[in-house]
């Protein structure tokens, strides 16, 4: 489980990032954000982190330091169960940004977190992602601006391929994993999944394999 209001600080964190590309803390904040969210800390745990770094200025803390529940009123919990895809897609964004700053190849960290900045909002509320859709609009266009196929790059890390693959409901995913077992999934010609998606998704995120029946 981790805390939303560390994604919620994460995407304010993109935020102030974005604003002031070239600052000095940056790299220490993306590290720190990094360094959290593979050891599953708490949101107050990253805010202490912060605050005793030398060079992360004030104006970073006091923009993260506020109580965020009001953001969450009609939910219980304050508590979210993390997507292995997610956070696939997490370190990928973050070891990349962190990679081009100490390169000073600011202009592609802009373009990164900017393409990225609202994405920490999305898992913090839930809200289903079609990785596809999402790598198309904000991430493709980046492309042909660096010469670099970064749609391509995520893609592999989540072991999916281009309008294959969608990250859906979980409650539908249980339900078609307990229903449906180890049926067979249905692909055409072309290898776009006609029946099986979530079984698919399932296996991605599990390492399994799957058996695949071509239909039309």
């Amino acid at each position: 489980m981790m805390d939303k209001n560390f994604f919620i600080n994460m995407h304010r964190a993109f935020v102030i990032i974005r604003s002031n590309i070239a600052h000095s803390a940056n790299e220490e904040v993306l590290c720190l954000i990094k360094n959290n969210l593979e050891s599953g800390e708490k949101n107050s745990k990253f805010l202490v982190d912060l605050s005793k770094s030398p060079i992360v200025s004030k104006y970073y803390i006091d923009d993260l330091d506020c109580d965020l529940i009001d953001i969450f009123l009609n939910d219980v919990s304050l508590s979210i169960d993390i997507d292995q895809t997610h956070m696939k897609v997490f370190d990928y964004i973050l070891t990349k940004a962190i990679h081009k700053l100490q390169k000073q190849e600011l202009d592609q960290v802009y373009d990164l977190i900017d393409a990225f900045h609202v994405f920490p909002e999305l898992v913090a509320n839930d809200i289903d992602i079609d990785y596809s859709d999402y790598f198309d609009t904000y991430v493709k266009p980046l492309n042909a601006k660096y010469g670099i196929d970064i749609v391509k790059e995520l893609l592999d890390v989540i072991g999916a391929k281009p309008n294959k693959i969608n990250i859906v409901d979980r409650s539908r995913r249980k339900n078609a994993i307990t229903h449906c077992g180890n049926n067979v999934i249905v692909v055409d010609k072309n290898g776009k999944i006609l029946d099986g998606h979530y079984r698919v998704n399932h296996a991605i995120e599990n390492n399994l394999t799957v058996d695949v029946q071509i239909g039309y």
